[in-house]
């Protein structure tokens, strides 16, 4: 029998995987939320310890923001059903001063870690929380919160280009009523000034999130007549989805 050569041996090692250099929390999130996706492949052990290595990275590189932590609680309470660590990830997360949205999230864990208590105190150790599958949506874990606000920003972006309309019908009438005028441009500044506060407030939050961009984009073309700022705006979204979409086929490679 002979002999395998050493170097041959290397080379048939598997090679330990070497992770992305992300470049912000945005960017770990969406790589847990590709990696736990519904795909039954994608929830296997190996994807899941994957995750985990991730999430891990995410702790050490990002350790001073909530949204990191928030990210690695919900991971442990949906798919490895650590409690522990859950429950750390929590009390760290408080410690990194959250945002209001994300006080929203860390009342839903904490609700989470004291019906695990109830239970456990019952005699109940199997507790599998409400389905999974969209807990890393673009929300960071505030779906529903995120939801009612663009929504109510793009209500009002709607309002405002109603008005505006209604403003340059009027104008063109043979015989204009300055009056009316002057109170539909008053309601286009005011629904305006309020989409304007509703998006900077969402993009202070989610400042790589393309739908808020673009909406904000559309306000500038439609109301603000500002079409260079809106191409810039649309610019950044598309660069944001190109860059989210080089991470996914990254993390593709790690398996090939």
């Amino acid at each position: 029998m002979q002999e395998v050569p050493q170097e041959q041996i290397e080379r048939a090692r598997p090679k330990p995987r070497v992770l992305p250099k992300y470049k912000n929390p945005y960017e770990v999130q969406l790589a847990i939320k590709f990696l736990t996706s519904d795909n039954k492949k994608m929830r296997s052990p190996p994807y899941i310890q994957l995750a985990n290595q991730i999430i891990q990275y995410g702790q050490n590189k990002f350790g001073d923001t909530a949204s990191i932590w928030i990210t690695s609680a919900f991971f442990h309470a949906y798919y490895t059903q650590n409690w522990n660590q859950m429950s750390d990830c929590v009390r760290v997360a408080r410690q990194c001063q959250p945002k209001i949205t994300e006080r929203y999230s860390l009342y839903e864990l904490q609700f989470l870690i004291d019906s695990k208590i109830r239970l456990k105190k019952k005699g109940v150790e199997d507790f599998h929380p409400y389905d999974a599958r969209d807990m890393f949506d673009v929300s960071t874990h505030t779906t529903l919160m995120y939801r009612n606000q663009m929504m109510a920003a793009m209500k009002q972006v709607d309002l405002a280009k109603m008005y505006i309309r209604q403003v340059w019908m009027e104008m063109c009438k043979e015989n204009c009523d300055i009056g009316t005028t002057m109170k539909l441009l008053e309601k286009t500044v005011d629904n305006q000034k309020q989409a304007q506060m509703q998006l900077l407030q969402l993009l202070s939050e989610y400042p790589r999130s393309p739908n808020l961009l673009r909406t904000y984009a559309v306000m500038s073309r439609d109301i603000d007549r500002d079409d260079e700022k809106a191409h810039q705006l649309m610019a950044i979204a598309n660069r944001i989805e190109e860059e989210d979409s080089n991470i996914n086929e990254e993390l593709i490679g790690l398996f090939n």
